[in-house]
C-alpha cells in the first residue's frame, strides 16, 4: 500500500511542479501514528525534503487529578516520555533509512496542539503540515479532527490530512 501512495505522491509532485524544502508531521503522543509517518515519510523521499516529526506532549487531565494533587507523579511522567521518545526514534530511523534528514522534537507545553504546532511550523519555515484525523465533538471537527481543523484554519503553509 505505501508503495502505491509513494507512486502517487511522487506523481502528484511531477504534475504540479511542488517543492517542500522541509516538512513537518505531527505525531499523536497517545498513540503511535504509523500510517501518518509513513505517509510524511514518502512524501518527504518523493520531494528530497528534509522532515521534522513532532509530537506534543499534552498531559491528560486524568493524570494530573485531585488525587495527586495536580501533579502528575515523576515514574508515570518519565514512563510516558520515554515511550513517545522511543515512538520519535523509530520514526526517524525509518525516515533515514529512505535517505532523509531527520528533526524530532517533544514539545511539553501547556498549550493548544495547534497552536504549538503553527508557531513552529513559522519558526522552522516549513512548507507542509501533514497531520492524522482525529477525532472532533461537532460535524466539522469529525470529519477532520479539532486540531487539524484549527491548522488548515490557520496555516500559512500547505496542510494535508491523513485518514
Amino acid at each position: 500500500m505505501c508503495f502505491i501512495w509513494s507512486l502517487f505522491y511522487s506523481t502528484l509532485v511531477h504534475i504540479l511542479k511542488v517543492k517542500f524544502r522541509r516538512i513537518l508531521v505531527g505525531i499523536k503522543a497517545h498513540n503511535e501514528s504509523k500510517e501518518v509517518a509513513d505517509h510524511a515519510i514518502a512524501i518527504a523521499k518523493n520531494c528530497n525534503s528534509e522532515l521534522h516529526v513532532i509530537t506534543i506532549f499534552d498531559v491528560p487531565d486524568i493524570y494530573t487529578s485531585q488525587f495527586n494533587s495536580g501533579k502528575l507523579s515523576h515514574h508515570l511522567m518519565k514512563e510516558i516520555v520515554e515511550k513517545i521518545e522511543n515512538n520519535l526514534l523509530a520514526i526517524k530511523k525509518d525516515a533515514e533509512k529512505e535517505g532523509l534528514f531527520v528533526v524530532t522534537k517533544l514539545i511539553d507545553e501547556n498549550i493548544r496542539p495547534e497552536k504549538s504546532l503553527l508557531f513552529y511550523c513559522k519558526n522552522n519555515d516549513i512548507d507542509l503540515i501533514i497531520v492524522g484525523k482525529g477525532k472532533g465533538v461537532n460535524l466539522k471537527e469529525w470529519i477532520l479532527g479539532s486540531t487539524a481543523l484549527e491548522i488548515v484554519k490557520h496555516s500559512d503553509c500547505g496542510v494535508m490530512i491523513v485518514k
